[in-house]
């Protein structure tokens, strides 16, 4: 699972409605269903923002929430999860805002999170791909 954050000190505000809308513009017909976690016996928690994106003709699975702020693609390459995070800078996050990256395996491992590049496509794509690698080899150890 990767997991894109607010860079340090910044927000996203209004995070469901302009994932929701990006999607919808994306694809009319996409999966969206907001959750509310608070009184869920088996696993309290703040509103999800559950959604479904085709990447690259993959169809992918992911979510948002509040609290902490960010969002989660599932079950990704990291070309598709590069692919993501640059759609998410251009069509959800404030202008200008900066996106901190991690993964599953990486917040397991107490890897720091790392701010993505607002450069071109392929340097996120290699810094996921070398995070990914780099998380490989701790778990490897």
């Amino acid at each position: 699972m990767y997991t894109f954050f607010p860079e340090e000190g910044e927000d996203w505000p209004n995070l469901f409605e302009c994932l929701a809308d990006a999607l919808r513009e994306r694809d009319p017909n996409t999966f969206i269903r907001s959750v509310d976690n608070a009184d869920d016996p088996i696993r309290p928690g703040p509103p999800e923002l559950w959604f479904g994106i085709t990447i690259a003709d993959e169809e992918l699975d992911g979510f948002a929430a509040h609290t902490p702020t960010g969002v989660a693609l599932k079950d990704a390459t990291p070309a598709l999860a590069a692919e993501f995070a640059h759609w998410l800078r251009d069509k959800v996050t404030p202008s200008g805002a900066g996106i901190t990256f991690n993964t599953s395996w990486g917040l397991e491992d107490d890897m720091p999170s790392e701010l993505l590049p607002h450069g071109w496509l392929a340097e996120t794509r290699e810094l996921i791909e070398q995070h990914v690698t780099d998380a490989v080899d701790l778990n490897e150890e």
